[in-house]
């Protein structure tokens, strides 16, 4: 590997357990080009992506320059523990939304700025195949996206509780539905025990973009009657 890139050794779930790793990082940020030391914020569990290959692994970096997110996997080499580590080879691609069908409105991109990243994201993960990344991150965003529209509703809601409480304040009884749904799918991609073994992150998926689409069109009517009203 070349010097744009520092060794790092990083613990991962390997094989049911904790396992060292070697992982290339780089020097520089793959979206703003600057220099840093990168946060890590999540470092999944190795996994294989079609039988008879090798493993994976996937990482999210955070840049400290310009606070974008950026995803890297890495191929797990069989029988490489060596020194005490195990040895793994960058597998390169570029961050991008090139090929991804992300169709988040206007409104919903300007009420929660950090929902479309972790959404974005998580559909490049998808693409990647980064499959425990993919859904985790669906989780994640959901939460943002309903603590947001809360608090664009009542700047005093109170969003450090349980996600369940706030969806359970929720008046439009559909909008209610699809979040706890969401949810409950959402907790199954977090945790090790599925309570529902027939759904995966991408029915998780289908009900937060028509979850989009309802608060969408709350925000919308909102805006309506902020107009209407001002005739009357």
């Amino acid at each position: 590997m070349s010097s744009k890139y520092i060794k790092k050794i990083l613990p991962i779930n390997l094989y049911g357990g904790s396992s060292p790793c070697e992982f290339s990082i780089p020097r520089r940020c793959p979206l703003c080009g600057i220099a840093a030391t990168f946060s890590i914020l999540f470092t999944s569990k190795a996994s294989k992506i079609v039988p008879h290959i090798p493993l994976y692994a996937s990482i999210v970096f955070e840049c400290p320059e310009c606070g974008l997110h950026f995803l890297l996997g890495y191929e797990i080499i069989n029988d490489s523990f060596y020194d005490g580590f195990n040895l793994t080879r960058l597998v390169e691609y570029e961050n991008s939304d090139i090929n991804l069908n992300i169709n988040v409105p206007d409104n919903i991109q300007k009420l929660s700025p950090n929902f479309y990243q972790i959404y974005k994201e998580s559909l490049q993960a998808n693409a990647h195949h980064f499959n425990t990344l993919y859904g985790m991150g669906l989780r994640k965003s959901l939460e943002y996206l309903i603590k947001d529209w809360f608090i664009s509703i009542d700047p005093e809601t109170n969003i450090n509780v349980p996600l369940s409480q706030l969806i359970n304040k929720i008046k439009n009884e559909d909008i209610k539905t699809l979040a706890l749904a969401s949810a409950w799918l959402g907790n199954d991609e977090a945790h090790t025990t599925r309570k529902y073994p027939d759904k995966n992150a991408n029915d998780l998926l289908a009900f937060i973009d028509v979850l989009i689409t309802y608060i969408s069109g709350e925000l919308k009517i909102a805006e309506a009657k902020s107009l209407v009203s001002r005739n009357n």
